[in-house]
């Protein structure tokens, strides 16, 4: 009498791309773990920017957006920090007559956008730099005197002229530079003249501000 035959199974090897990890596969591992981060990215993680800072003081409002003002880039400096942020071709302002607002131009940068009220405008200021033949370059500078923030946006003729409709007072380059450098109070001269009386005297007087460091 011949022996019953036994029968036996053998695993099909595990897919070599396929490596566990506790239990789970390794592609759904890192799936959550790119999931995670990506969500940090856009919100839960602490912001360290400046821009990340007014991204979550004041969320974007879209009934705040007014006229669109393309710029070339925005310069974001934060008081008492050496590091400049500069956005290239990012970022799009927006003027209204309560708001200044920044906008992505793409999804991928969401977290970038704010709408900074009027109110929280301190000053605005006008910044050249020199080069041999004179004035090569300008920024206009609008700053967030309670948030410690300088927004600047290169030959941004219509933030000067939103500065003006506002009577937006205007700080002197000096006095700006101690606000920004050694961490004193934002100061207006008491000589400086009553400039808000016209447009011709404001932007004579952001002439007078406007003074930089040369180029080279």
């Amino acid at each position: 009498m011949k022996p019953a035959m036994s029968l036996s199974y053998r695993r099909s090897p595990r897919p070599k791309t396929f490596v566990r990890w506790k239990g789970q596969r390794a592609p759904i591992r890192f799936a959550v773990l790119l999931s995670l981060a990506m969500l940090g990215s856009s919100g839960c993680a602490k912001p360290n920017k400046p821009l990340n800072e007014l991204h979550f003081r004041y969320p974007l409002r879209e009934e705040a957006i007014g006229s669109k003002s393309e710029v070339p880039e925005v310069i974001v400096q934060k008081t008492g920090r050496k590091i400049v942020d500069h956005y290239n071709g990012i970022l799009d302002l927006y003027l209204s007559p309560t708001h200044l607002s920044l906008k992505p131009r793409d999804f991928g940068w969401f977290n970038l956008d704010s709408s900074i009220p009027l109110t929280s405008v301190a000053a605005c200021a006008k910044t050249c730099f020199y080069s041999k033949n004179g004035v090569s370059a300008w920024n206009a500078d609008v700053i967030l005197g309670g948030d410690h923030i300088e927004i600047s946006l290169p030959a941004s003729a219509e933030t000067l002229a939103w500065c003006w409709d506002h009577k937006i007072p205007v700080v002197r380059r000096f006095d700006r530079d101690d606000w920004m450098y050694d961490g004193q109070a934002l100061l207006f001269r008491e000589d400086q003249p009553n400039y808000l009386t016209s447009r011709e005297t404001y932007f004579r007087e952001l002439a007078v501000t406007c003074a930089g460091p040369p180029l080279g």
